[in-house]
């Protein structure tokens, strides 16, 4: 074998090295940067992880506002009662039972009633809001009343409502009689004197009945609509209708 042959064998050699060393550096490289590209990966997965942790750990927000707590002696808001405590007759009547309100943090929690200087819940009262955020007391075996508001309709006066008494006789009478002439006539005026008392007709917008413990459901009906036809006649006697009160 010439010089020049062993020569050219040892380059070749020594270009195999090289490249065989050039290859595992690179590999050794890659495999380091993944290996940082893993690790980073791990620390924000751990990162997330006790986000998590910490986020579950939280304490839910506390609330008041609840009719059914209390204050003990010491001002610290009680449940007196829970939402499935109330008994089936409650339930039943409709009762709107008050929001809670979410307390501010770091803020001390005082009742609404407190708050606002009213009287506190007891076993037979409770409160209601209505639609523009007023409290009202609502009572157990008794019925609760909405806004008072007004529709138009007959609303005559004692003199108008006489006459008009006066003039059905009348029209009635001339049916009977087979009178055309007369029954024409009485029907003008009673059109005319229906025209001339439109009024305003008081009424409850809106109202319910709480019920009490150990009553039955006939029972809870039967004094829902007496009470709540007392309180309409009420309220037609308060506006100088009771001559044409519909629930006497």
């Amino acid at each position: 074998m010439t010089r020049k042959m062993y020569w050219g064998v040892a380059i070749l050699i020594l270009l195999l090295v090289t490249a065989a060393v050039f290859v595992i550096l690179r590999e050794i490289a890659d495999n380091r940067e993944l290996n940082d590209q893993l690790t980073e990966a791990e620390e924000l997965v751990e990162q997330i992880n006790q986000r998590k942790v910490s986020e579950n750990n939280k304490k839910p927000d506390e609330t008041v506002g609840n009719p059914l707590q209390s204050v003990d002696e010491s001002g610290h808001v009680q449940n007196s009662a829970s939402a499935s405590d109330i008994s089936a007759s409650d339930k039943q009547s409709g009762i709107e039972l008050l929001p809670d309100f979410p307390v501010v943090t770091g803020v001390p929690k005082i009742p609404f009633w407190e708050r606002l200087g009213l009287d506190p819940p007891d076993g037979d009262m409770t409160y209601r809001q209505d639609k523009y955020g007023n409290y009202q007391k609502v009572y157990k075996g008794q019925v609760w009343l909405g806004e008072v508001k007004f529709r138009k309709g007959y609303a005559p006066t004692l003199e108008q409502h006489k006459k008009m008494q006066q003039l059905l006789n009348a029209h009635f009478i001339a049916q009977e009689e087979n009178d055309t002439a007369e029954v024409s006539r009485t029907k003008a005026e009673i059109d005319a004197l229906i025209e001339a008392a439109q009024g305003d007709l008081p009424y409850y917008d809106g109202g319910g009945y709480l019920g009490k413990p150990g009553e039955s459901k006939e029972e809870a009906i039967r004094n829902s609509r007496r009470q709540s036809a007392e309180a309409g006649h009420q309220l037609y006697v308060e506006y100088g209708l009771e001559h044409i009160s519909p629930y006497r």
